[in-house]
């Protein structure tokens, strides 16, 4: 019987100290809360619509003149929104970095500009938006969103109090062809990018969402599509309106779905690497595939109508979690 009572005596301890742990560890989180709430200031809300002046080349006696939102001069013929050069327009690139909140990218209207609307607390994060001109006509326009220094932790909870998620949103011309680079991480990003001129897409995200569809085809074929995610959740759909040549897909410590389907318009190299995840891949009909076995067959090639080939390269460590549904 004193062995029993001794038993009942440390668990009546044992107990108590767990609530001591837990009461020590819900004092700091009130305390980090109590801090948040003193420190914040009143919310400075800013909703930004900025449509950078994109540069334009006038044709002066078989030269170019770059003219950066100048008026034409007398003479010369003003070409809108981009010069052309041997029938193309000079084209640009599109850099976004940024972190905590969400994130979108579609396409604007046949004559639209590039145009950003964001809406975020200024005393929060940081919005730094930049244009570069080159000689050629070409240009490059950056993007960075940030939370500010000294209000990682702090902020974050300040935001769950009071404050709405930020939010910025690129709306790309579908009449200029144009290359895309994203870095997202710590939040939601959403693309739709049907009808685009788009030659290649770079996307890495990390800690959040993403979300990529192509509704319609790309005015041309992409040359490349790279995504890159960590620590997240993705879903693809319809890549084949975007029929990229190389398309290569990585992704650790998440999972999601990726749809090839879509009107595939050319041969593509496609190249998985998965380790630490898992997912879905969607495989369209009407397209011959290579190097992966598959439990259906699959339409063959004619000489009088050639398919478009997905050759498949697997890799990683997670393969066995992926299911190809044909």
């Amino acid at each position: 019987m004193a062995v029993k009572k001794g038993g009942k005596k440390w668990l009546f301890y044992g107990c108590f100290g767990c609530l001591g742990v837990a009461a020590f560890f819900i004092m700091i989180v009130v305390g980090f809360v109590g801090i948040a709430f003193m420190q914040m200031g009143p919310e400075d809300v800013q909703q930004e619509i900025i449509t950078p002046e994109l540069p334009s080349q006038a044709i002066l006696s078989g030269s170019l003149e770059i003219v950066p939102g100048r008026p034409a001069a007398a003479g010369l013929e003003f070409q809108e929104p981009q010069a052309e050069v041997d029938g193309t327009p000079a084209g640009g690139r599109v850099i976004l970095d940024a972190q905590h909140g969400g994130f979108e990218i579609e396409p604007g209207q046949p004559g639209e500009t590039l145009r950003l609307e964001a809406s975020y607390d200024r005393n929060a994060f940081d919005l730094e938006e930049i244009l570069e001109a080159g000689e050629d006509g070409s240009w490059v326009y950056r993007i960075n969103f940030r939370r500010k220094a000294g209000s990682g932790f702090l902020g974050a909870i300040q935001q769950l109090i009071w404050g709405d998620s930020p939010s910025v949103k690129v709306v790309l011309p579908v009449d200029v062809p144009l290359d895309l680079e994203v870095r997202a991480s710590q939040g939601g990003l959403k693309m739709e990018l049907g009808g685009l001129w788009l030659r290649t897409a770079e996307i890495h995200f990390s800690q959040g969402g993403f979300l990529m569809s192509v509704s319609r085809p790309l005015r041309e074929p992409m040359e490349r599509l790279s995504i890159t995610g960590s620590m997240g959740g993705f879903a693809t759909a319809n890549l084949g309106n975007a029929s990229p040549r190389i398309l290569d897909i990585n992704f650790s410590m998440g999972g999601g779905v990726l749809g090839l389907r879509g009107a595939w318009r050319n041969d593509s190299r496609v190249s998985i690497s998965s380790s630490m995840g898992g997912g879905r891949v969607l495989l369209p009909m009407d397209v011959a595939i290579e190097g992966i076995e598959l439990s259906k067959p699959r339409p063959k090639s004619t000489l009088e109508l050639p398919l478009p080939t997905l050759i498949f390269t697997m890799s990683g460590s997670s393969l066995d979690n992926l299911e190809f549904d044909d």
